[in-house]
């Protein structure tokens, strides 16, 4: 029984981390975050205006080039001052001049 309850308690704990861990975030200076945009939305400046994009639609990001979970992209510039990143450790903001890259 106190095996079946650590098993338990071990897999629990396994299905938390993985909700916050849901992607692998890059920066230019080399630096590697893990965890979950815990934006509500990403202003992006497009060539042809800007855009406002709910963060819970957008998969990756990389070289200026936002795709989105309908198969569309937006290149441009992230115009929020940061990004907020919920990790397994807390949240952190992030300057989106630095960001390299994120994918889920």
């Amino acid at each position: 029984m106190k095996k079946f309850i650590a098993v338990t308690v071990i897999l629990i704990s396994l299905a938390f981390s993985s909700v916050v861990l849901g992607a692998t975030f890059k920066m230019k200076d080399g630096s590697t975050l893990e965890g979950q945009l815990a934006e509500r939305s990403i202003k992006i400046k497009t060539s042809y205006g800007e855009a406002s994009i709910k963060a819970q639609d957008v998969i990756s990001y990389q070289d200026g080039v936002i795709k989105l979970r309908d198969g569309n992209t937006f290149k441009g510039t992230i115009l929020n001052r940061s990004l907020k990143i919920k990790t397994s450790t807390g949240s952190i903001a992030v300057d989106p001049l630095k960001l390299l890259s994120f994918e889920l």
